[in-house]
């Protein structure tokens, strides 16, 4: 599976700034009135897996944490970059040190 790491920044950067917060079926930007999204959908549970406020839950905390996501992924390659570079400082890359 490939990420288009650069589009998922965008997007993540061109939402809403702030925190966010799921309250019933509806994401608010933390301390203001302004909805950033509302759940909804007239079959399933209202509350619980798969509900509505779950649903709620996740986009709320989706605002912090794809960019975390996003920052962690990009220390993995650099530093699975980095080992590839040195070679986990061996010379012989077939060679075990038990």
């Amino acid at each position: 599976m490939s990420l288009d790491r650069d589009a998922i920044k965008d997007r993540a950067e061109a939402a809403t700034l702030g925190r966010w917060e799921a309250k019933a079926a509806r994401v608010y930007l933390v301390g203001t009135n302004l909805i950033i999204a509302a759940c909804w959908r007239p079959w399933g549970p209202v509350t619980g897996a798969g509900s509505i406020e779950a649903d709620a839950a996740f986009i709320a905390h989706a605002r912090s944490d794809v960019p975390a996501l996003v920052v962690e992924v990009e220390r993995l390659r650099a530093e699975n970059a980095d080992l590839k570079r040195n070679n986990y400082g061996r010379t012989d890359p077939f060679r075990v040190d038990l």
